[in-house]
């Protein structure tokens, strides 16, 4: 999976947006792009969880996680930064 994030002139005037693409075996080649302003980012452990607004349920709903082989915790970015 590959997540990009670009501008494009017909966003919003350029708003910044993410796309991700995955490879399904049956399915093919799966895209999907929300806009940066569409998401809500969090963190659990070592993965990144970006979770969109669904307007049907009225909740947020998952829309993609982005995990890390190895993760930089707050403390040494913290110990680091002194």
């Amino acid at each position: 999976m590959a997540v990009l994030k670009c501008r494009d002139p017909k966003r919003e005037a350029g708003a910044p947006y993410m796309i991700v693409t995955t490879f399904h075996p049956t399915l093919g080649q799966i895209c999907a792009a929300r806009g940066a302003h569409e998401l809500v980012i969090s963190r659990d452990g070592s993965a990144l969880e970006l979770k969109r607004w669904s307007s049907n349920s009225q909740t947020s709903k998952l829309w993609a996680v982005l995990y890390f082989i190895t993760w930089e915790g707050q403390a040494s970015y913290t110990r680091r930064r002194q």
